[in-house]
């Protein structure tokens, strides 16, 4: 997996035209459809589930998710925020983002990075089985020519 990271850095980084990315795209969705053909066959046989949220996606460029636990979420970064004293962090940084640590090991996190359905929604829209590359989660504050 850390090949296929490098990678993907790589080639977010590179010269290469949009055109020839999308040739390499085509290519590495072949690799990666064939390398999980079980999973991606299960996955392709709920396409007609997610059909109106794909259409959506595709004509906005996002859909309105509407999360059982969000407030649970929202609760739960916010304890990771003060526990990690970000307001002090902000304040002796000149940064305008800062990152929490361990976001990912929040139970509420955890539970909608393993939603099955959102999983198969974002696989179906990327064209092949999805895989989690990094969770991340931060406070974003506005600078002085914001105000």
């Amino acid at each position: 997996m850390a090949i296929e990271k490098e990678f993907y850095r790589s080639l977010l980084k590179s010269s290469l035209s949009l055109s020839e990315r999308e040739k390499i795209a085509k290519s590495l969705l072949h690799v990666v459809r064939t390398s999980n053909d079980d999973k991606w066959q299960y996955i392709k046989s709920k396409h007609d589930h997610y059909d109106h949220a794909l259409l959506k996606i595709r004509e906005n460029g996002y859909i309105k998710l509407s999360l059982s636990n969000s407030s649970d979420i929202a609760s739960s970064i916010q304890r990771l925020s003060s526990a990690q004293d970000v307001d002090s962090e902000f304040n002796s940084s000149k940064s305008q983002a800062i990152y929490l640590s361990g976001v990912e090991k929040l139970e509420p996190v955890k539970k909608l990075l393993t939603d099955q359905s959102l999983h198969e929604l974002v696989s179906l829209y990327l064209g092949a089985p999805a895989s989690l590359y990094k969770t991340l989660a931060w406070w974003q504050y506005p600078t002085d020519s914001d105000c």
